[in-house]
């Protein structure tokens, strides 16, 4: 567990992601695979919230990389090399903003890759 910009331990916010060629309800298409999250919007409302991103089939697909667009240091990726199914960010949660993050995915049989898009909003708690 990770600590928050006070020292506090970080609370944790899992989020599965399915990946699959087949089309399927509430899938969204890209790179010739269809992806969904689950729950599809991470809304952070403490601050020092890990999000988890967990790949629900490891044995066809792997995570290559998270990345985001916040620029201030509020969301950071926390390394854990020892997984290829599983990513962590941890958003520190100061300052109410729209971050895009990005998680890069491989399908191991065929090395193509794709790009998910969750997405992740955030309301810092009253100081």
């Amino acid at each position: 567990m990770s600590k928050d910009h006070k020292g506090n331990d970080a609370a944790t916010f899992k989020v599965a992601l399915v990946i699959q060629e087949d089309s399927f309800p509430g899938a969204t298409m890209r790179d010739g695979f269809n992806y969904l999250f689950k729950p599809e919007v991470v809304h952070v409302t403490e601050c020092g919230t890990e999000i988890e991103y967990d790949l629900i089939d490891p044995d066809k697909f792997e995570l290559l990389d998270v990345y985001t667009s916040d620029l201030t240091g509020q969301v950071v990726k926390l390394d854990d090399k020892s997984s290829s199914d599983r990513m962590t960010i941890l958003h520190q949660n100061i300052r109410k903003q729209v971050t895009v993050v990005s998680v890069r995915a491989r399908e191991k049989a065929s090395g193509r890759t794709i790009g998910c898009d969750p997405q992740v909003t955030n309301d810092p708690p009253p100081v």
